[in-house]
């Protein structure tokens, strides 16, 4: 999310990985990865999380090198070919727990002294885009998101958005059971260096604010 003094990122901390006969396993993993002034996040599937490892390892993007296209032209192609790779593989595979080529994955980057959330998506055709507002990655059905679309502002600040961002994911664990763990991550202007949140007190104080809504919404009509 985009604030009005820099941005923040929040994510939990499991990923999933299909297996035979359509069945998912969780395990934990860092989704959120932080170096060189800016966070890299992972969604999608385990293609997604090599793609991370081979940008980060070979090309080492920083802040400034995200703003020249050749250098994002040259990330879209090193994930084309990642993407193949792993769909060929797989193709001897069961085909349920091949890569979907319909199935959204990608990579987020946000950097220091940037207001702008760089997506990469993932796919045959890898692309580059850009959003100056938000970007919700996962499960768009997942009933926590109208959270965010319903309260984001941008003209909130980075303390602000960082507890509606842990928010979201604290009461998506309650639709989900494969989600679990908070990361919270941020950027304040004229700063050089990301700021990480303590997750433990934002979860504790998400929980509080949940318990006093559900008393608020069955008290609301005595």
């Amino acid at each position: 999310m985009i604030a009005s003094d820099g941005w923040v990122i929040a994510s939990d901390t499991r990923s999933t990985l299909q297996g035979g006969n359509w069945k998912r396993q969780t395990y934990e993993t860092d989704k959120l990865v932080c170096g060189n002034r800016l966070v890299s996040a992972v969604f999608g599937d385990e293609c997604a999380m090599v793609a991370r490892e081979r940008i980060l390892s070979e090309l080492k993007p920083s802040p400034e090198s995200l703003l020249d296209s050749a250098f994002r032209s040259k990330m879209e192609r090193l994930t084309e070919k990642i993407w193949t790779k792993e769909r060929q593989t797989q193709s001897g595979l069961r085909r349920d727990t091949i890569l979907s080529p319909m199935r959204i994955r990608g990579i987020l980057f946000l950097a220091v002294g940037q207001k702008g959330i760089w997506l990469l998506g993932i796919g045959k055709q890898s692309l580059f885009s850009n959003s100056t507002n938000k970007y919700i990655a996962g499960d768009p059905t997942n009933p926590a998101v109208f959270l965010a679309e319903r309260y984001y502002d941008k003209q909130r600040t980075v303390n602000e958005l960082a507890f509606l961002a842990a928010h979201v994911v604290t009461e998506s664990r309650r639709f989900n059971t494969m989600i679990d763990g908070l990361r919270i991550v941020g950027w304040r202007e004229n700063t050089d260096d990301l700021v990480e949140f303590d997750e433990a007190q934002y979860e504790r104080r998400s929980r509080e604010l949940d318990s006093g809504m559900a008393a608020l919404m069955f008290s609301a009509m005595k």
